[in-house]
């Protein structure tokens, strides 16, 4: 799943064993939907001068790119929050 970007995990600081139990119990929409936000975040931070370390991702990290994701670019709409199912 992470191919180009596992340099940008620091595996000394993250345990798989939660995530991986965890995954394994989703649906399938929802375990593809979760990659492809995690692959977009890991294309993020691998964007930034200098890389950012996606895992453990520091708070400071995680607002910089909710606020990128909430100002949209040239190439694409700001993204919105998910609406809950009703």
């Amino acid at each position: 799943m992470l191919g180009t970007h596992a340099r940008l995990l620091d595996a000394r600081a993250a345990n798989s064993l939660g995530p991986e139990a965890a995954f394994a119990a989703m649906a399938p929409a929802t375990k593809a939907a979760i990659t492809a936000d995690f692959k977009f975040f890991l294309g993020w931070c691998k964007s930034q001068r200098p890389v950012i370390t996606s895992v453990p991702a520091d708070p400071e990290s995680l607002v910089h790119y909710l606020h990128w994701l909430a100002e949209g670019a040239d190439t694409r709409r700001p993204a919105k929050p998910a609406l809950p199912v009703r």
